[in-house]
């Protein structure tokens, strides 16, 4: 799932850069009162791209609506917080590679944006997913790990919940841009319509 997000991340910012050849604009220079506006690159996170967050345990009693005195919450209180300890962990021992993985696949994607080259691109996209496969799968183990002590603890329908909430929650950190503006439009093009 991890990698789908990041390649869907850096296919649409090659489809978006190959569509765009001279800004956009047939004659290649700006007419009548057209601005120059420049689209920003997405900028690459890799702790987000491997799905590392934490969970808030008070979030998710609130969301499941337990009791959080009860031994029921407890429960699941203590199970959020081990894995926050090892998600935590994961972060700590590998800070400093995944701000240099940032810095050098944004500088990267930044060159090949600029000198249109789709091959830097695919190396870079080659790259983060053999430099992340490890982590991910990391990760992985420990939301599975989460999932099966959860599910022992959580009746049907709060398990439903406690994924519905899961689900909500990492594709809110996978979006990268909010509100209803140009730049979301389906057709991503401003003024234009591919149709």
């Amino acid at each position: 799932m991890n990698y789908l997000a990041l390649f869907f991340c850096l296919a649409m910012v090659s489809t978006n850069y190959a569509q765009r050849q001279n800004d956009g604009l047939k004659g290649g220079g700006l007419t009548n009162g057209q601005s120059d506006t420049t689209r920003e690159m997405p900028i690459f996170e890799s702790q987000k791209v491997i799905g590392l967050f934490e969970h808030n345990a008070k979030k998710v009693i609130r969301k499941l609506k337990l009791n959080k005195g009860d031994s029921h919450g407890l429960e699941v209180t203590s199970h959020i917080e081990a894995y926050n300890t090892n998600i935590s962990q994961i972060k700590t021992d590998n800070k400093d590679f995944f701000e240099g993985l940032d810095i050098v696949v944004n500088q990267n994607m930044e060159t090949a944006r600029n000198n249109r080259n789709r091959e830097l691109m695919q190396e870079t996209i080659r790259m983060v997913e053999k430099k992340l496969k490890p982590f991910r799968d990391e990760v992985k183990v420990h939301q599975d790990q989460l999932d099966v002590s959860l599910e022992d603890v959580f009746y049907e329908d709060e398990n439903k919940k406690w994924f519905d909430y899961k689900k909500s929650k990492l594709e809110k950190s996978r979006s990268r841009r909010g509100g209803n503006d140009v730049r979301n439009r389906p057709d991503n093009i401003v003024g234009r319509s591919r149709r």
